[in-house]
């Protein structure tokens, strides 16, 4: 955890927890009053620094080499005799293995996985951002969980529209091509979409989602539940398209009551010249009430063996989880996660 000097201003705040009876205090002004508030977002800043910060924690792992993994349509897994049994996916995948990008070797294999997950964009807490608007909070830490989730899941989704699905990030590639250096551009315009900062080349960030949940109620330091987040990108999005071209052609649609109409489909799509546009598919969802209820396993691994999945982000209040891949049979499998 990274320790910051508070400023000497701080006298003020810190004489109320000596002096509470207010003898001898100074008389506050507006100045003070400000420095008190940053001096409160500090303390809670560096509280939740120290209560949210698992660098220090040791994850164990299952991952095994033997058995194939799912990652976002594509399945990684060793080479093995024509006689083995491919329904070891589980039935459910099994009808979808067609659809999915067989990938075969072993230790090569292996690597492959790995660039592909590493791929992947991580957006976590950040702090000593911007003033977040209505608030004195310059810190997701502790409630933006599920707003982090959220942007990496329409990361994936902006990726695979920008670059394809079969992009990977190589830090120590050379740009040899235009094409490479394009994509170098658009990686980069991409990960700029999502800056932690109040401006139109961030339509995506957590000031404009913040921003927009003020109209419905929310505010800064809220939890924000994965249906309501749904529907802060896709109102994120159509406000994008104003300022960036790129979000022309890009629509997103949330299912509602767990329905998808084809009728909302096409009138989200289907721009004034008659043109299809992208299409983001978010289709809100409990898969349980307390907990994961194992009867939507066999659906659930099915999602990931598609190749137009973008993933799940779901959890629970301070505790948000973006879901990309499994591994195991539909009834005893382990998923992929990238948290916060």
């Amino acid at each position: 955890m990274n320790t910051q000097v508070l400023p000497k201003e701080r006298s003020v705040f810190f004489s109320r927890l000596i002096n509470p009876n207010g003898e001898n205090e100074p008389k506050e002004d507006g100045s003070s009053i400000e420095t008190e508030g940053k001096v409160k977002n500090k303390l809670l800043s560096m509280w939740n620094n120290v209560k949210y910060d698992f660098s220090g924690m040791k994850l164990r792992s299952n991952f095994s080499k033997e058995s194939p993994v799912w990652l976002l349509g594509k399945c990684y897994r060793r080479v093995e005799s024509p006689a083995s049994d491919i329904t070891e996916l589980g039935t459910d995948v099994a009808a979808f293995h067609s659809q999915g990008d067989l990938v075969a070797g072993d230790d090569e294999n292996f690597e492959a996985f790995k660039k592909d997950f590493l791929s992947k964009l991580w957006l976590t807490y950040r702090r000593e951002f911007p003033i977040l608007n209505g608030s004195n909070l310059s810190s997701d830490c502790g409630w933006g969980c599920m707003l982090r989730s959220g942007q990496m899941l329409m990361a994936q989704a902006l990726v695979c529209h920008f670059l394809g699905r079969n992009w990977r990030w190589d830090p120590e590639g050379t740009l040899c091509t235009r094409e490479q250096f394009i994509e170098s551009v658009n990686h980069r315009k991409i990960i700029k979409w999502f800056g932690d900062k109040p401006s139109k080349n961030s339509p995506l960030s957590i000031h404009t989602l913040v921003t927009l949940g003020e109209e419905s109620g929310k505010k800064a330091g809220d939890w924000y539940g994965p249906g309501f987040v749904a529907h802060l990108f896709k109102k994120a999005v159509k406000l994008a398209s104003e300022e960036n071209y790129e979000f022309d052609e890009i629509s997103i649609c949330v299912a509602e009551n767990c329905t998808v109409y084809i009728g909302d489909v096409l009138q989200e799509c289907v721009n004034s010249e008659g043109k299809w546009k992208s299409l983001i598919l978010l289709i809100p969802v409990r898969l349980g009430l307390e907990k994961f209820n194992s009867v939507y396993g066999p659906c659930l691994t099915a999602l990931f063996s598609l190749k137009q999945g973008i993933g799940i982000i779901g959890g629970r209040p301070k505790h948000s989880m973006y879901f990309v891949g499994y591994q195991g049979t539909s009834k005893f499998f382990e998923i992929f996660i990238i948290t916060n």
